[in-house]
């Protein structure tokens, strides 16, 4: 295996191009960003700091995709947002067919970033690399 797969930025940009325009326009590598735009419903973060382990013929790693949403009107979390961000990544993950990256759902779980008023609902991506 030619161990380039094995790079994060190159991780992350399979990500970026798997999910872009299905789950959300609004992806971001690594940190949500510094401002966001008053428009948006929705944001992806894709986190892949985590170790990929490099064991020469494969490699394997977790990836963290944030699904963030903003809040109703009335603060409440819009899970209508939200259903149809993680159906979409579902059917992504379930849909993938690349030759280098096995992907597989994980956990999954539920947050709140207080200081930005985004409810946040996180993927484990189990990665596979061959």
């Amino acid at each position: 295996m030619n161990n380039i797969y094995k790079n994060i930025s190159r991780i992350e940009d399979f990500f970026y191009t798997l999910l872009y325009g299905k789950v959300s326009n609004n992806i971001y590598p690594n940190n949500l960003p510094i401002s966001i735009d008053k428009s948006w419903k929705e944001i992806v973060v894709i986190d892949a700091g985590a170790a990929i382990r490099d064991m020469d013929a494969y490699g394997f790693g977790t990836i963290l995709i944030y699904l963030y949403a903003k809040p109703l009107d009335n603060g409440i979390k819009d899970v209508g947002t939200m259903n149809v961000m993680e159906t979409a990544l579902v059917e992504c993950i379930n849909s993938s067919t690349h030759p280098h990256y096995v992907v597989r759902r994980g956990g999954t779980y539920s947050d709140y970033d207080e200081g930005r008023n985004l409810h946040c609902n996180i993927y484990e991506i189990n990665l596979t690399i061959v």
